[in-house]
Formats: structure tokens, C-alpha cells, sequence
């Protein structure tokens, strides 16, 4: 029995916590503050109005996250220019303007605090980590993943403040855009740039990142949990709990929910129109719709904690943030499991030409131009039901399967991007 409890433990237990070591920690954070705030408070002690802790909590959140910063891929990214430019003015303006114009039709009459972290949450630029994640996953663009993430994050230091000024309405409360964004560049922005610098300039750290993953990973994950924790035990220190009631988490989470599938609905609508048009390929949708779709959370966190203490109590309104991004995970791990079980299947047969059989290397008569998909036993090496293309014209045509291998007949093989991805016929595949 000990034995059968030491394995369920080792194999499907611990493995679990490891991969949802964030949510859980946010989850128990949240938890024991509202249970025991005096710890949360004493840490969270504010000098000339500002926690020292908090402050420091943030820039190592995002020191972090420029140390461990790839930028090689981004060159490869360049070339799906629509999937950059919608992507964009997606995650920064269209995302922003519905989501929080939209949220702030819905009432929530217990905890108004709610509605106000929800605007700001949806204020927020795309996902750090779990986006480009769940874009491999996926199989979608890799690179167009990292260019959005890194981008966004970026500029938006410089783009909330003003969406926030212009689309909420904190109860009558001014913002100060100047004063956040002096914030956010020093606590956002600047901590990135020092850390990819030392990343790409100080010999040796670059290496010591990629040794240090996971601890790394750690400190950022406890280092976002600990604002939170601070925030969540300052409001249940002062009362602010109690006009927090289960039907109102259940109602932000219901909203949050609902904004997400808006999300998801409107940018994938937009992208398959642009897939349909030969401008996007399906990877690079598959990209843009999780990234465009996802708000970030440390951002929020640390947007939140540098709004001024008149917007409402932060310590619900942070709750609000982490019940969201709890939301989309959720629900995101649906979609991503149905894509990756899509890309299992072998492609739909094309219109244009059915084969059983592709010739063997160096013969070209027997292959007509167009699209080819079907079982394959090709002489050289066996692919049976492996989806293929057939570009080009005799004396040059090429195979394209749908393991991501291209042969040219009697030349060596070389792995290349799905054949569904931009380059190739949408027609040939419908």
C-alpha cells in the first residue's frame, strides 16, 4: 500500500504540481492571505506610499524574463508580415478597446473592485511564457510567437497607460499617464533590456541562463506569486472581503470566460479570412489567434500595484486578474488539445489529383503538377498514409509530405515547415 502511495506520488501527483506549479501557487496564495493577511501585510509594508517589496517582486519578474529572452528567431518571423502587423494592433488596440468597453457594461454590484480589475486586465499585452508554449504545442509559428510576446511587452509599457486613460473609468479617478508610464518603463521595461543585455554582452551568462532554467523559473513564478499574496492580505486585512460573495467570483469568472471566446472568435474570424486570401499561413494563424486571444498577468500585477491607491481596493482588483488568467488557461488547454490532435490527422485529400502510389526517386513521368495526397509506398523509404504535395514541373518536381520532409526526386531529404504553411496552394488543400 506504501509502496502503491510512494508511486501514485512520484508519477501522477508530483509531475502535475511541477507542470501547474504557477496556478497552484497563485491559488494558495491568494488562500492563505485571505485566511492569515498579518504576514502578507507586515511584508508588504509601504514607504512614502510605495512597497518596497512589491517593487522588487516586479523587476525580478521581468529581470528574468530578459535574461532568459531568445531573439534569434525573430529574423525567421519577419516574413509573415500580416500575421505581425494584425497581430499587433490586436493584442494593443482591438483586444484592449473590446474587452474593456465591453466589461464595463457587466455589473458587478458586491465587489466593484472586480470590474475594475478586469479592465485592467484585458488592458494587458499577450502572455510572456505560456502563449509561445501553447503555440508549439500547437504546432503553430514558433517565431511569429516570440516577435508578438516580445513586441507587445515591450511597447506596451508605453500603450496601456493611455488606453487606460482614454477607455476606463475608475469611479472619476485621473490617471496620471506620465507617472505610469515612468512606472512601468522602470519596473517593465528596463529590467528586460538589462536582463537580455547581460544575456547577449557578459560572456558566461548566457550559458548560466540555460543551466539555471529552472530555478530561474522558480524565483519568477514565487516572485509573482508574492504580489498577489501581499495585495490579497492588505484587502483582507482591512475588510475589504466582506462583500465577496461565490456567486460574484463565479459571475467574474463566467465574464472572463465570455471575453476570452470573444477574443478567440474575433481574431481567429479575422486570420482564416487571411488565410483564405493566401496571406497567412495556418501555423502563423494558429499564432496569432493564442497570442491575441491571452492578456498577461505580471503586467497586470504590476500595473495594478502602480495605479494609484484611490482606484479601489488592489488586493480584489488583483484577484480579479488571477481568476482571468486562471480562465483562459483552463479553456485554452482545450483548444490546444484539439489542435494538436488535428495536426495527427492526415490532411484532407485534394480535389485535384488522387494516387495510391508515388514513383520511385528519379522517375518524373508519372507524376502529374497539382496536389497529391494519398497512402505512399515510395521505393527509397515507406511513408504509408503520409499526406504529400507534388510541386513544380518536370524536370524539377518536388515531393512535400506532411511530416515536414521535401524531396526532390534522388536528392537527399531536409525537414521544412508543414506543407499547409504559406507558400503553397490554399486551393490544393480544400
Amino acid at each position: 500500500m506504501g509502496d502503491e502511495k510512494k508511486g501514485l506520488w512520484a508519477t501522477k501527483v508530483k509531475p502535475w504540481l511541477l507542470k501547474n506549479q504557477l496556478p497552484v501557487s497563485l491559488v494558495c496564495a491568494v488562500c492563505l492571505g485571505a485566511a492569515w493577511p498579518t504576514p502578507g501585510v507586515a511584508v508588504g509594508t509601504k514607504v512614502d506610499g510605495t512597497s518596497p517589496v512589491q517593487v522588487i517582486c516586479v523587476v525580478i519578474i521581468f529581470l528574468i524574463s530578459g535574461l532568459k529572452l531568445t531573439t534569434a528567431a525573430l529574423v525567421k518571423a519577419l516574413t509573415a508580415g500580416y500575421g505581425i502587423a494584425f497581430g499587433i494592433l490586436s493584442i494593443l488596440f482591438i483586444t484592449v478597446c473590446v474587452g474593456v468597453k465591453l466589461t464595463q457594461q457587466v455589473d458587478f454590484p458586491d465587489v466593484t473592485e472586480f470590474q475594475s480589475g478586469l479592465v485592467v486586465f484585458f488592458s494587458m499585452p499577450t502572455t510572456i511564457n505560456s502563449g509561445i508554449v501553447l503555440t508549439q504545442q500547437a504546432n503553430g509559428n514558433y517565431a511569429l510567437a516570440v516577435l508578438l510576446t516580445v513586441v507587445t511587452n515591450m511597447v506596451a509599457s508605453f500603450t496601456i497607460p493611455g488606453m487606460l486613460s482614454w477607455l476606463a473609468d475608475f469611479d472619476g479617478v485621473t490617471l496620471d499617464v506620465a507617472d505610469l508610464v515612468l512606472k512601468l518603463v522602470l519596473r517593465v521595461l528596463v529590467p528586460i533590456i538589462i536582463g537580455k543585455a547581460m544575456s547577449q554582452y557578459i560572456p558566461g551568462v548566457s550559458d548560466w541562463v540555460k543551466r539555471r532554467k529552472w530555478p530561474l523559473k522558480l524565483v519568477s513564478i514565487y516572485a509573482l506569486v508574492a504580489l498577489p499574496w501581499i495585495l490579497t492580505s492588505r484587502a483582507r486585512d482591512d475588510g475589504k472581503f466582506d462583500d465577496v460573495t461565490a456567486a460574484s467570483v463565479f459571475a467574474l469568472m463566467g465574464w472572463a470566460l465570455t471575453m476570452h471566446i470573444i477574443f478567440l472568435v474575433m481574431n481567429y474570424s479575422s486570420t482564416f479570412v487571411m488565410f483564405r486570401a493566401d496571406l497567412l499561413g495556418w501555423p502563423e494563424l494558429k499564432a496569432v489567434v493564442i497570442l491575441a486571444s491571452q492578456k498577461t498577468l505580471p503586467v497586470s500585477i504590476a500595473v495594478i500595484s502602480a495605479l494609484p491607491d484611490s482606484v479601489g481596493d488592489k488586493g480584489l482588483m488583483a484577484i480579479a486578474c488571477i481568476l482571468a488568467h486562471l480562465s483562459q488557461i483552463v479553456l485554452d488547454a482545450f483548444i490546444i488539445g484539439a489542435w494538436v490532435k488535428e495536426a495527427k490527422q492526415p490532411q484532407p485529400e485534394a480535389t485535384d489529383v488522387v494516387m495510391n502510389r508515388l514513383p520511385e526517386a528519379g522517375d518524373n513521368s508519372a507524376v502529374p503538377d497539382g496536389s497529391v495526397t494519398g497512402p505512399s509506398d515510395h521505393a527509397l523509404e515507406p511513408r504509408d498514409g503520409v499526406t504529400y504535395l507534388v510541386v513544380g514541373g518536370a524536370p524539377s518536381r518536388t515531393i512535400i509530405f506532411s511530416n515536414g520532409v521535401r524531396e526532390a526526386f534522388g536528392s537527399p531529404t531536409s525537414p521544412l515547415p508543414m506543407p499547409n504553411s504559406s507558400g503553397f496552394s490554399r486551393s490544393s488543400l480544400v
